[in-house]
C-alpha cells in the first residue's frame, strides 16, 4: 500500500499552468476535415458503383457520427464522460471535439516520501481520440516538513492516438475502432507481352486487361504492400522495338470513377469485437462493465481523472 494523501494544510499549491480547453475561441484547425455531401459528387459515385460493383463492398464513413458524439454537450457546454475504468473527466465542446483534462494527479516521485510531482495530460476527442502530455510541477519539503516548489516544465504539444476512427456513436458510449481507407481503381490484371523484334532479340511490354478497387490506408505509420497478379503471354507478330512500349493508361470509365472516389473516405473495422473506449455516464459505464468485463490492458489507453490522487510510488 502506498502512502497515504498529504494533509490538505501541507499540501502543494498548483502551479501547473491553466489547461488550453479553457479558452472559448480554442482553435481546432488541426482535426480531422470530412468533407461535406455533395449532391453531384454522390450522383458520380452512383454511377460508379453501378459501372464497377465491387465499389459497393466497401463502406462508406458515416459522416453523422461526429455530430452525434458533439450532441452529447451544447456549445461550450462542460460535462463529464468516463474512461474504461468508470473515472470521470470534464470535457468541454469546442468546434468540432470535445476538449478537456484525461488525468491531473500527484504522486511521489523517486521513491521518496519528500519528492513529489503534479501534473495533467489533456484530451480531445472528435474523429480522433487524442491524449496530450502537458504541464508537470515539482516540490519538495522543506526543513519545516512544508511542499515547496522545486520546478516545472512541460512535454510539447506532440498527442499520441488513442484507438482509431471515430466507429460508432450513442446517447451511452462512443467506439474508435475503424481504420480509414481511400479508395480507387487500379490495375488489377497485369499482362506481360513477350514480341520477337524485326531486328533480332526480343522485349517485353506490359498492358492493363482488368481494374478493381483497391485501399490505401489513411491511418499513421500504416504502410500497405500489395502485387497485382501477372501473366505472360507471346505476341506471334514481329514488333518494330525501336518504337517504345505503349504506356498504361486509364480508360475513361476509370477516370471517372477514379475522380468520384478522389478523397472519399472508406472504412473497415480494427477491434473484434469493438469495445467503446469512452462512456457519456457513469451509470452507462457500469452497467456495460458489470456484462463486458475490460481486459487489464484495456483499460490503460486512456485514464480519466479519478480522485485526483495517484499514490503509487514510481
Amino acid at each position: 500500500m502506498g502512502p497515504a494523501p498529504v494533509a490538505s494544510a501541507n499540501a502543494p499549491p498548483s502551479n501547473a499552468d491553466e489547461p488550453s480547453n479553457v479558452d472559448e475561441d480554442a482553435d481546432d484547425s488541426d482535426s480531422e476535415e470530412i468533407e461535406p455531401p455533395n449532391p453531384a459528387r454522390e450522383a458520380e459515385l452512383r454511377w460508379a458503383k453501378a459501372r464497377f460493383p465491387e465499389i459497393g463492398g466497401y463502406e462508406r464513413l458515416d459522416a453523422g457520427l461526429l455530430k452525434r458524439l458533439l450532441d452529447w454537450a451544447k456549445p461550450g457546454e462542460t460535462i463529464k464522460v468516463y474512461d474504461r475504468a468508470c473515472r470521470p473527466t470534464s470535457v468541454t465542446r469546442r468546434k468540432t471535439m470535445l476538449r478537456g483534462i484525461a488525468y491531473h494527479g500527484l504522486r511521489y516521485a523517486g521513491g521518496s516520501s519528500d519528492e513529489m510531482s503534479e501534473g495533467y495530460s489533456e484530451v480531445e476527442i472528435g474523429w480522433r481520440f487524442h491524449t496530450f502530455s502537458s504541464n508537470w510541477s515539482s516540490y519538495r519539503r522543506d526543513s519545516q516538513g512544508n511542499w515547496a516548489f522545486d520546478g516545472s516544465g512541460g512535454f510539447g504539444d506532440g498527442g499520441e492516438s488513442v484507438g482509431h476512427l471515430l466507429s460508432a456513436v450513442t446517447a451511452d458510449a462512443a467506439w474508435f475502432d475503424d481504420s480509414a481507407l481511400g479508395l480507387a481503381l487500379e490495375c488489377g490484371r497485369l499482362t506481360e507481352v513477350e514480341s520477337e523484334c524485326t531486328g533480332g532479340g526480343k522485349r517485353l511490354c506490359e498492358r492493363c486487361e482488368g481494374w478493381v478497387p483497391r485501399t490505401s490506408s489513411h491511418e499513421p505509420n500504416t504502410f500497405r504492400h500489395r502485387t497485382g497478379k501477372k501473366r505472360r503471354v507471346k505476341d506471334a507478330v514481329r514488333v518494330d522495338c525501336s518504337a517504345p512500349c505503349a504506356p498504361i493508361e486509364q480508360p475513361p470509365d476509370v477516370k471517372r470513377a477514379n475522380a468520384a472516389l478522389e478523397g472519399v473516405l472508406f472504412v473497415e473495422p480494427r477491434a473484434t469485437p469493438p469495445k467503446p473506449m469512452v462512456f457519456r455516464t457513469e451509470a452507462a459505464c457500469r452497467e456495460y462493465t458489470k456484462r463486458h468485463p475490460f481486459d487489464r490492458e484495456d483499460l490503460t489507453e486512456w485514464r480519466g481523472d479519478g480522485n485526483g490522487y495517484d499514490d503509487a510510488d514510481e
